[in-house]
């Protein structure tokens, strides 16, 4: 008991030690070990050495670019199905974002994790997968880049065009002007919005995050899988297609996307598109709010476990904080088996200058030189004694 005892407490510091030493061969990147985790922690983390890390910043310029190209062509496209001839344009709408939204997280799913929406920042800043600083980071470059990329529209399109549909922003309620001239206004009040804002948002998160976990950890260079992207951008469709038809006539959608939303609003500016902001930015905070929350309350990240991680730092993690202890000394008897058996074969060696018979057992003077040299006649003497 007291070797065992002993044997365990230099494991545990060994492995304390190993820790330790792991955590300076990261350096910078010691951060990474929550983000690599499948078991984070709730709660907030600051990050502040985020700041001085050049990833984060390449990943925060990576989806500054894609929020410009991906508003630029989904502005573009909602505008276009509008002003077609489709018999229900917002299934027209609902594709084409599908395929927008799937293309860019492919594209910028390798180094940044293809958020490109602060809803999914949003959640895994709750979860603990990255530091408010690197999502604080992620929402101005992806706000900015919303800027931009429908500023570039309005420069293209008409003034009447963009007026007529709103720079393809979101909106709860608009005015509709009747055969007689008269205006109504149709859409939702700003309750039905945060509340619709919230549940699809939420819905669009608790099936995004369990399928690109893996993927939107920023520093793991992997491709996003052309699987997990396309029912991500096929969700996304379906629920904006669902949440416009099924509330009113003057309702966009569910933006689902809060820098999505800020980018027309800012550009095109009135207050059908500035006043509801607040219901596009605070109902997907409260969703990815209510989404952290029950992913740990329920161990939702423990379906991580049984994926394999070929990542060289996820590796060294995992050896390092989930070294299985030494086993335990074994016993005494079978100590004593393994000297017998290798008695017997050294007697099987000597062939004919053996016998065997039912008395006892006859060894020659020089096998007996041998076996006392190599320390097997105290193995004989234990036998004895044993009997």
């Amino acid at each position: 008991m007291e070797n065992q005892g002993a044997g365990e407490a230099q494991w545990t510091a060994e492995n304390n030690a190993e820790r330790d030493n792991l955590a300076d061969f990261l350096g910078d990147e010691g951060e990474k070990r929550r983000a690599l985790s499948v078991r984070p922690r709730l709660g907030l983390r600051v990050g502040t050495r985020d700041l001085a890390n050049s990833q984060v910043w390449q990943s925060s310029l990576v989806e500054f670019s894609g929020s410009i190209v991906m508003t630029f062509i989904s502005i573009a496209a909602v505008m276009a199905c509008l002003k077609s001839s489709f018999g229900i344009p917002r299934i027209a709408v609902a594709f084409t974002q599908f395929l927008i939204y799937t293309a860019s997280i492919l594209a910028a799913a390798p180094i940044s994790g293809g958020h490109l929406n602060p809803s999914f920042t949003f959640a895994t800043m709750f979860t603990g997968h990255i530091s408010i600083v690197r999502s604080l980071l992620y929402i101005m470059a992806q706000s900015a880049g919303s800027t931009l990329g429908a500023s570039i529209v309005k420069r293209i399109v008409s003034k009447d065009l963009s007026r007529q549909y709103f720079l393809g922003g979101c909106l709860l309620k608009q005015e509709i002007v009747d055969s007689n001239g008269g205006k109504t206004t149709v859409g939702v009040d700003l309750g039905k919005g945060l509340i619709s804002e919230i549940t699809f948002t939420f819905f669009l998160i608790s099936v995004a995050y369990p399928v690109a976990l893996e993927y939107s950890i920023p520093g793991k260079r992997r491709n996003m899988p052309v699987r997990g992207a396309i029912i991500i951008g096929s969700l996304l469709g379906l629920l904006i297609f669902v949440s416009g038809e099924l509330l009113a006539p003057g309702y966009t959608s569910a933006g689902m996307n809060p820098a999505r939303c800020f980018g027309p609003a800012i550009v095109q500016g009135g207050s059908a598109l500035l006043h509801p902001q607040w219901v596009f930015w605070f109902g997907p905070l409260i969703a990815s709010a209510v989404f952290a929350l029950v992913y740990h309350v329920v161990n939702w990240h423990t379906y991580g476990d049984s994926q394999s991680d070929d990542s060289p730092a996820h590796s060294l993690i995992s050896t390092a904080l989930h070294h299985p202890p030494p086993p335990a000394p074994a016993p005494q008897a079978h100590k004593r088996m393994d000297v017998f058996l290798h008695i017997k074969a050294m007697m099987h060696k000597a062939g004919d200058d053996r016998e065997r018979n039912s008395g006892p057992i006859l060894v020659e003077e020089k096998d007996l030189e041998q076996a006392a040299a190599s320390g097997v006649m105290k193995g004989l003497q234990i036998i004895e004694s044993s009997h």
